[in-house]
Parts: C-alpha cells; sequence; structure tokens
C-alpha cells in the first residue's frame, strides 16, 4: 500500500512541475506580413496625397513569436518541445528582461519601437527618392504620475515651450533652463492625425536627477513624415526591425514598376535615415 500511495504523489508531483512556469523565453519564427500586399483587406501602408504606382509579388516583413515574457515564463513541457525543436531558441528570461519589468511595460517598449521603425522607415524611403522629409520633435513617452500625465500624450508634436518654438529636441532643454520648481509651463502641441493644436499649461516639479532644475516628466524624440500622407497599420507587430522592409514597400509604392518583379523577398533590419541597416536601433531621447 505504502509504494502505491507513493508511485501515486511521484505522479502528481510530474504532473505539478509540468505545469509550473519556468522563468524561460521561448522563440520561434513567427508570421510574415507583405508590405506590399494586403493584410485582412487592408494594405500595411497607405499613401494619398501624391502618385503611387501597382506593385507586385512580395516584400515580406519576417517577426520572431516569442513565448514566456518578462512574467508568465514557460512550462516545463513547453521547454521539452523547445529544446528539441531546430526551429525553437529557448533561453532564460533575464537574458531579455531585468526583474523589475513587466508584461505592460514590454508592450509599451515594442509599440514605441515599431513607431520609431516606421518614422526611420519613411526618412529612409524619401532620402533616397530625394523627397523631403520632415523632422518633428514630439512627445516619445510621459511618465506616470508626473506634471504631464493626462496633459500630454505621446506623439504630440511639440510647437513651443513657455512662448519658445521648439524645432529640434534641444529646443526643449533651453526652454527650459530657465524655469524653477513649481513655476507654471505653457506647452502648445499639435496632436492626432488631425493635427489639432492644444495648449496646456503644466505646473512643474523638482527634477529627481538635479534638484535646481523644473521637470515636466516626459522624454522627447523625433519623428519623421513626409509632405503627403504615408500610414503604416500593422497592429500585431511590436520592436524596432520592421525599418528595412517598410522602407523597400515605400519605395516600391511611390516608383514606376516593380522592385520585385513578382517575386517573393523577406528581411528584417533597422534601418537609418541614410539607408544603413543594422539591428537594435532606435530614436534617440532626452529628458524634460
Amino acid at each position: 500500500t505504502l509504494h502505491f500511495g507513493l508511485r501515486h504523489a511521484d505522479r502528481a508531483l510530474s504532473l505539478v512541475v509540468a505545469f509550473v512556469p519556468l522563468p524561460y523565453l521561448e522563440l520561434s519564427p513567427g508570421p510574415t506580413y507583405n508590405t506590399i500586399g494586403e493584410i485582412d483587406g487592408t494594405p500595411p501602408i497607405e499613401i494619398s496625397g501624391t502618385e503611387t504606382y501597382p506593385t507586385s509579388g512580395h516584400l515580406d516583413l519576417t517577426t520572431v513569436s516569442e513565448r514566456g515574457g518578462p512574467e508568465s515564463g514557460v512550462l516545463t513541457m513547453r521547454l521539452l518541445t523547445g529544446w528539441a525543436d531546430p526551429d525553437t531558441k529557448v533561453l532564460p528570461r533575464e537574458v531579455f528582461y531585468p526583474d523589475d519589468l513587466g508584461d505592460i511595460d514590454v508592450g509599451a517598449e515594442n509599440a514605441r519601437a515599431f513607431s520609431d521603425s516606421t518614422a526611420l522607415a519613411i526618412a529612409a524611403a524619401l532620402n533616397h527618392l530625394d523627397r523631403p522629409v520632415r523632422e518633428v520633435t514630439i512627445v516619445a513617452s510621459v511618465i506616470t504620475g508626473s506634471p504631464s500625465d493626462g496633459k500630454l500624450e505621446p506623439g504630440d508634436e511639440i510647437v513651443s515651450v513657455d512662448g519658445t518654438k521648439v524645432s529640434v529636441p534641444a529646443d526643449v532643454t533651453t526652454a527650459m533652463t530657465g524655469v524653477t520648481p513649481g513655476d507654471t509651463v505653457t506647452v502648445v502641441v499639435k496632436r492626432g492625425a488631425d493635427k489639432k493644436t492644444e495648449t496646456v499649461d503644466i505646473v512643474t516639479i523638482t527634477n529627481p536627477q538635479d534638484s535646481s532644475r523644473a521637470f515636466l516628466g516626459i522624454s522627447i524624440g523625433i519623428t519623421y513624415e513626409a509632405t503627403f500622407d504615408i500610414t503604416i497599420t500593422l497592429e500585431s507587430v511590436g520592436g524596432p526591425s520592421a525599418g528595412l522592409m517598410l522602407s523597400l514597400g515605400i519605395v516600391d509604392i511611390l516608383t514606376p514598376g516593380s522592385l520585385v518583379d513578382g517575386r517573393y523577398v523577406a528581411g528584417t533590419g533597422t534601418i537609418e535615415p541614410d539607408g544603413t541597416v543594422f539591428e537594435g536601433r532606435t530614436l534617440e531621447r532626452t529628458g524634460a
């Protein structure tokens, strides 16, 4: 009877272990998206306000599917399957994520990185075509609980700060130089697809890194815009590496003929405005 009970206990323990999430990530090939095709009936790149041309073939953006994340982990049974699969990479979670990072933080960072990649793709494509590109200073992020929380939004184009016109991120730093903690700062932004002008007054606090400086609680970045409308929509994709294939898609749509002549071409990579391609680039940020 004792042996019978132990066998059942061992089986029960094995079942428990099999369904315990462990601190690993499982990375495997994800879906591809044709940047010059359609996804659920909608083109991922839509251009209006200038002449466009028909395309053919595939300029496929490749992705990586991730299982685990910073909080959930991977079940033991999944790990065993992943280790046995040559197309799957299993890595300790700490290789990618620090202990204090959560799923929500990762989602926000991936969305921001993808937004950066679309801006860089637009700049690279238009620079290649010798067409004008507008560099825009924006609110890159807003710190929760800061004076700007609920008043400014990520993506807001910064027009002026306390009467100082903003053309580049350094102009925000210059405008804040004479502000002391507790002063009210007037920030003018353009918001949304219709670029509606908003004027907001923000009461500053002491900068956590420098007690002599005032603090709005935002990071400032840049984005790039065309002189016509380019809309890029890939809701299920995050991260910085979409830029290369998106830029090729934009070039194909804006030029006669076909870049791939009906063939299938797939790729990935972060791209610079000058066309340099590599991995891991995001737009530079400053704080205010």
